[in-house]
């Protein structure tokens, strides 16, 4: 089994199933919240499921998943629409 087909077995398992187009994205090195602190990890994402949260996540080299640089960056769940008063109404 090579090793794509390793961490899409993997990750069939998590999700439910891949399709053959399924995105996999790895976020190097950022500041994870979650909601506490839990220091400086990488996370790998496919398709939209987070399926690995680690210290450090390295792949095999010909596997190439769209990378985000978050090095000294906050990265946290949820901030998906800001503008929603958090208060209740009445233009807070």
């Amino acid at each position: 089994m090579g090793c794509h087909d390793r961490i899409f077995k993997e990750n069939e398992i998590k999700t439910g199933g891949l399709k053959e187009n399924t995105m996999f994205t790895l976020i190097k090195g950022g500041i994870l919240y979650s909601p506490e602190k839990m220091g400086v990890k990488d996370i790998l994402i496919v398709g939209r499921t987070i399926t690995k949260i680690s210290d450090r996540i390295d792949l095999p080299s010909d596997f190439r998943p769209q990378r985000i640089s978050a090095s000294g960056k906050l990265v946290t769940p949820g901030f998906i629409d800001l503008h929603v008063p958090l208060l209740g109404g009445g233009g807070f």
